[in-house]
């Protein structure tokens, strides 16, 4: 017995969810699967990553964010060239103009709220020991 074939692409499970690629191969729009293989947030964005921290990174309208498990947008990227996945309730957020030697970095919250600003060279934090580093950034001033 042959099935049609639902979804072109299906990346691994996080956090109960897997990002999927609806349609045929030419399709761009990803959502969202239970563990159940249900889809749960439609097929609207044109990128989509795995849940990390209860929310993932997603490309709507050419447009960077993470939503919640919802489907609902929390946090728009569009201040920032690029980001990390969410950890311990952050995650490390870069800006560069044209060169990737000018970056800038810093950390935002899971509200947004940039908790270290977002303008030091260098910095490059593992997931591991984020939250830690943000405690001492806000206590001394410093990483």
């Amino acid at each position: 017995l042959l099935t049609p074939l639902t979804y072109a692409n299906v990346r691994d499970f996080h956090e109960g969810m897997a990002a999927v690629r609806v349609g045929n191969w030419a399709s761009n729009k990803w959502g969202f699967i239970n563990l159940k293989g249900e889809l749960i947030i439609p097929p609207i964005f044109e990128k989509a990553f795995a849940f990390s921290d209860g929310l993932a990174k997603v490309v709507l309208n050419k447009e960077w964010w993470f939503i919640d498990k919802n489907g609902t947008k929390v946090i728009p990227l569009s201040k920032y060239t690029e980001s990390t996945s969410f950890h311990d309730g952050f995650c490390t957020v870069h800006k560069y103009e044209k060169f990737y030697s000018d970056r800038t970095s810093g950390v935002i919250d899971k509200t947004g709220t940039e908790v270290i600003p977002c303008n030091l060279t260098g910095l490059f934090l593992h997931c591991s020991d984020l939250a830690y580093r943000v405690k001492c950034y806000k206590i001394n001033g410093h990483l």
